[in-house]
């Protein structure tokens, strides 16, 4: 089950890295054809996409099977990084 979790929680960081690359790229250049246009509204809202992306994400997350293990993959990786260090 933390495998099964771990894989879907894999695919959907990828898919959000994704997305986060596609509004940073065109998140600008949007901004610039919005203020030359005087699309405020339009603007706003691009401004707050990546955010928007993120907490969906993290209500995916919540749907992933195994979620409920979450903690045990978290822990380990939070152990492993601190066995690393010493």
């Amino acid at each position: 089950m933390i495998t099964d979790y771990s894989h879907h929680l894999q695919h959907l960081t990828t898919a959000l890295k994704n997305e986060q690359l596609e509004v940073v790229v065109s998140t600008p250049l949007d901004m610039v054809e919005d203020l030359v246009k005087i699309r405020w509204g339009k603007l706003a809202r691009s401004l707050f996409s990546l955010r928007g992306k993120q907490l969906s994400a993290h209500s995916a997350e919540l749907k992933l099977p195994g979620s409920e293990l979450a903690y045990i993959t978290e822990a380990t990786s939070i152990l492993s990084r601190r066995h690393g260090r010493n």
